[in-house]
């Protein structure tokens, strides 16, 4: 029973984390490295984007057949890759790896957090608080989020690499 419950506290870390709050930067980022244009920013979007639409589907099949928990595993992990792409930017395709792997991670995350807590609301038989702890969870997040989104101009003035690299510990 108290594994169940550490769940709780292990989804709070999952969201909070998960969470980028360095993609406003990203573009002026991407604009800083040596002979680029802004229609490649368009370009590494646009290979985001289509990784969410071929593996959205697929990532929800992927979750029922191998566990809700494994799945938010792999979509940190695809996240971890996508920002460590991110910080070792030199040209447009780690860019565009990076965009592509933080798609592949909202599209693995994207539903299985909810039905993982539900179940484990379920198991705890605490199912009714389900909809509060949610609440509760996404509004904590929303803060830690909002702080360091507010700190982002502090922290890119010392380097524009520090919000990355936060973000990644």
């Amino acid at each position: 029973m108290a594994r169940l419950q550490d769940n709780i506290l292990k989804y709070f870390i999952y969201v909070f984390s998960q969470r980028r709050h360095y993609i406003p930067l990203l573009s002026i980022y991407f604009l800083t490295l040596p002979d680029t244009t802004a229609k490649q920013i368009g370009f590494y979007t646009g290979a985001g984007f289509i990784a969410s639409l071929f593996f959205e589907i697929p990532s929800s099949y992927f979750a029922d057949r191998i566990g809700h928990k494994i799945t938010l595993v792999i979509a940190k992990l695809f996240m971890i890759i996508s920002t460590v792409l991110f910080i070792a930017a030199t040209n447009f395709w780690f860019f565009a790896a990076g965009s592509t792997f933080l798609s592949l991670s909202i599209a693995f995350g994207g539903g299985v957090g909810s039905a993982f807590m539900h179940n484990t609301m379920r198991e705890l038989n605490r199912e009714k608080e389900y909809t509060k702890l949610m609440s509760k969870i996404g509004a904590y997040a929303s803060l830690f989020s909002g702080i360091l989104i507010v700190l982002l101009p502090l922290l890119t003035a010392r380097s524009f690499l520090l919000p990355f690299e936060i973000v990644l510990a």
